[in-house]
């Protein structure tokens, strides 16, 4: 029948492009290890509190990831991943929150477009550059340098700078 002949031609050209995008092992860590469903619906579940707080926030949803997905996993049970593995889930999840919360605030009038592109295509190529490298950096130091960014944005926001007169400010203020 025709509607059974369209169904089989989807079905084909859906599983040839999971071929070519590699989504055919969609269920596989990056190593090729097979993760159970309660590992996938753990991470879905963590990578909605990531996009929250993207958005939300402004901040990159790696941030509240990073420590969530190298932790809760573990502590319930169904897998461990490694740094690596992490970094390239963040990197997805980060791209698509960014996008959506970028056309959101977009609509809000709140992004301009020159600012966006001078600060856009400079942390791109960088971010390209960083992926490469850390290939060949140990998940230990990645992790190590995850947490001294960190630490380093604590100490900026909690930093005093003078107010808008340009006085210093006596008054204990968050920079968000």
């Amino acid at each position: 029948s025709p509607t059974g002949r369209a169904y089989e031609w989807n079905w084909h050209l859906i599983t040839r492009l999971s071929r070519v995008f590699g989504l055919d092992q969609w269920n596989r860590a990056a190593n090729g290890r097979p993760m159970s469903s309660s590992m996938l619906i753990t991470l879905a579940l963590l990578s909605g509190v990531g996009g929250f707080f993207s958005g939300f926030l402004g901040v990159g949803g790696a941030v509240v990831l990073i420590p969530l997905m190298l932790s809760v996993p573990p502590l319930l049970g169904v897998g461990q991943l490694t740094m690596h593995e992490v970094a390239g889930l963040t990197m997805v999840q980060v791209l698509v929150a960014s996008f959506f919360a970028f056309r959101i605030h977009q609509r809000s009038g709140f992004i301009h477009r020159k600012t966006t592109l001078a600060i856009g295509l400079p942390m791109g190529a960088c971010a390209l550059l960083g992926s490469g490298l850390s290939k060949y950096m140990p998940s230990a130091y990645m992790l190590m340098v995850f947490g001294v960014l960190v630490a380093l944005a604590l100490v900026l926001l909690l930093k005093k700078t003078p107010n808008e007169s340009g006085q210093g400010s006596d008054a204990f203020t968050f920079h968000l």
